[in-house]
C-alpha cells in the first residue's frame, strides 16, 4: 500500500513539474497543505505544489532605497501569502531553502511584522507550531 502511495506521489510530482503551469520568474515548490495539524510528520502530510514568484517589478529600486534586508523581508511576506492563497503553508525551513537566509533572520522578520499586526501565514504561525503561547 505504501509503495502504491509513493508511486502516485511521484507521478503527481512529475506531472506538476512537467505541466509548465508556471510563469517566468516562478518556481514550483511542494509544501505542506493548509490544515495539516502540528505534530504530524511531514512525510505523512498532504503536500501541494505552489507557484512562487521570485521577482517583482521595482525590486531593484526598492533594494537601492531600503536595502537588501528590507527586500528579503518583503519577499518572505509575499511568498508566504502566495503559498497560503494556493492552499499551502511555507515553513521557516522552506523559506530558508528558497532564500538561503537563516531561520533566526526569518523569525526576526516575522516578529517585526507581528509587532505591526501584520500576519505572515507560515506553517508555524497558522498551525500554532512552536514554543510560543497562543493569545
Amino acid at each position: 500500500m505504501e509503495a502504491k502511495a509513493l508511486v502516485k506521489r511521484v507521478a503527481q510530482f512529475k506531472e506538476d513539474q512537467q505541466s509548465g503551469a508556471r510563469d517566468n520568474g516562478q518556481i514550483v515548490k511542494q509544501v505542506v497543505a493548509f490544515g495539516e495539524p502540528a505534530g504530524k510528520r511531514i512525510r505523512d502530510c498532504k503536500l501541494v505544489p505552489v507557484n512562487l514568484t521570485m521577482y517583482f517589478n521595482g525590486e531593484e529600486k526598492l533594494e537601492k532605497e531600503k536595502g537588501l534586508s528590507h527586500l528579503k523581508k518583503i519577499k518572505v511576506h509575499q511568498l508566504a501569502w502566495k503559498a497560503y492563497q494556493q492552499g499551502g503553508l511555507l515553513s521557516y525551513e522552506d523559506i530558508e531553502s528558497i532564500f538561503g537566509i537563516s531561520t533566526s533572520t526569518i523569525k526576526r522578520y516575522v516578529k517585526q511584522y507581528k509587532e505591526k499586526d501584520i500576519v505572515v501565514p507560515t506553517r508555524g504561525q497558522i498551525e500554532d507550531i512552536g514554543p510560543g503561547i497562543t493569545p
